[in-house]
């Protein structure tokens, strides 16, 4: 994914802002998304966006925490296995697939244990041997960088993303020298986060190729 944070300032602006991510992103063998800081948009960013050949794929708001607050309730019964093997990271990365309903090849680049050094945390949560949930930290910037979390759709509303969460946190903190917590949420994420004790800060807008959803679709 290119993360653009230079103001893209009028439309040509933006236009040189989106021929630049694509020229980044078309260096990537795999799937990628372009993200843009919607308030360096301009009002008419969507008819350009789709001038370019791109979509409005999902939004996320940057958010930090100083600390994590107490959780609200008891910790669900998951059994939580660090992601240390190939298995393990392909659950990881189906989950966020289905999670958020999209391709499942745009999460293949992932399942491997390239992401997982030996400072970086990522887990999954097992009910009777199923995966259903799952999240990573990564030390980013001097925070705990929290990423790829994610509940299978059935089975939310039972804490499980929160418990997976925290302990890849905890994880975190005990090796990165930090306990500043930093993410990317999604509009349905945002109240946990906000109840864990995150401040909301800038709108991103993730942006897709369409030919390329187009060619998975099919």
């Amino acid at each position: 994914m290119a993360i653009l944070d230079d103001p893209a300032g009028d439309t040509e602006d933006f236009r040189g802002v989106l021929a630049l991510a694509k020229q980044r992103t078309g260096t990537c063998e795999h799937p990628s998304f372009i993200g843009v800081c919607e308030a360096w948009m301009p009002e008419n960013w969507l008819d350009v966006v789709a001038q370019e050949g791109l979509a409005l794929a999902l939004k996320i708001t940057g958010m930090e925490a100083a600390r994590l607050l107490p959780s609200r309730r008891p910790a669900p019964n998951l059994e939580l296995r660090r992601v240390e093997d190939q298995a393990t990271a392909r659950d990881l990365a189906m989950i966020n697939a289905q999670a958020y309903g999209l391709p499942a090849e745009m999460f293949e680049c992932i399942c491997n244990l390239d992401l997982w050094t030996p400072d970086s945390y990522g887990y999954v949560g097992y009910t009777n041997g199923r995966g259903v949930t799952a999240a990573g930290a990564f030390p980013v910037d001097g925070t705990i960088y929290v990423a790829l979390v994610a509940t299978l759709p059935d089975e939310h509303g039972k804490g499980y993303a929160e418990a997976v969460m925290r302990r890849a946190v905890e994880s975190g903190q005990q090796t990165m020298g930090t306990n500043r917590v930093t993410l990317h949420a999604t509009e349905m994420g945002q109240p946990l986060y906000q109840a864990m004790g995150f401040e909301a800060g800038a709108k991103i807008a993730l942006l897709a190729s369409v030919t390329a959803e187009h060619s998975q679709a099919g």
